[in-house]
């Protein structure tokens, strides 16, 4: 949702139903932005754009390219921060440049975990 100064304002009430945090979660970039996002505090989609490139190609930050960089970014302003802004999960300042944890991040990352843990021993397939 657009906020007046070009933001994407949280719309998020901190109660995810499971269908939202599956959605949110479906995406493996998403999920990338959550744990970025909740480390960091505060970041911007260039540092975003970086970090996934690098887990993504497993390389240090520094080696990820411009091109690289650059469509990741994009896929990440048009695609993924819109998808979680929505439900909550971040809160994105396009005036500033600036992306931090929305009122569903902890909800959210929560669910992250538990579908690790369950993933880890086995008791959830992942299709």
């Amino acid at each position: 949702m657009g906020s007046p100064d070009g933001g994407i304002e949280a719309t998020g009430d901190a109660t995810l139903d499971r269908d939202c945090i599956r959605a949110v979660l479906d995406d493996a970039r998403r999920r990338h932005v959550l744990q970025i996002v909740s480390q960091l505090r505060i970041t911007t989609t260039r540092d975003l754009a970086t970090q996934i490139a690098a887990r993504e190609h497993e390389v240090d930050p520094a080696a990820v390219t411009e091109a690289e960089r650059r469509d990741l970014t994009i896929e990440l302003y048009h695609v993924h921060l819109p998808k979680l802004a929505d439900a909550g999960v971040v809160t994105v300042d396009r005036g500033v440049e600036r992306i931090q944890p929305g009122p569903n991040a902890t909800v959210a990352l929560d669910a992250l975990r538990d579908l690790s843990e369950q993933l880890a021993d086995g008791s959830e397939s992942p299709c």
